[in-house]
C-alpha cells in the first residue's frame, strides 16, 4: 500500500454547485447550514469526540465538514 498524503482536499461538487443546481431548477432555498463535524470518519487523522462525531485533530472545530441545504418548489 501506498503511502500518499496530499495538501489539497476536493470534494465532488462544490457548495456553488449544489446551489446553484437547486435555484437552476426553480426551488427556493429555505435555509443553508454547516457543521464543523462529520457523523462518519471520512479522513484517516479524525478522531471521535465526547458528543460521538467526528472532527479533524489538526483544525479542530475551524472547518465545515457537513451542510444541510432545505429547499421547496414555489407554490
Amino acid at each position: 500500500k501506498e503511502d500518499h498524503q496530499s495538501p489539497w482536499v476536493c470534494w465532488n461538487y462544490g457548495i456553488s454547485d449544489v446551489v446553484q443546481s437547486l435555484i437552476d431548477t426553480g426551488l427556493k432555498i429555505t435555509h443553508m447550514s454547516e457543521y464543523n463535524f462529520s457523523p462518519y470518519q471520512i479522513f484517516p487523522d479524525m478522531e471521535k469526540s465526547a458528543d460521538q462525531v467526528y472532527r479533524i485533530k489538526r483544525f479542530g472545530n475551524k472547518i465545515p465538514l457537513v451542510y444541510v441545504i432545505k429547499a421547496q418548489r414555489p407554490l
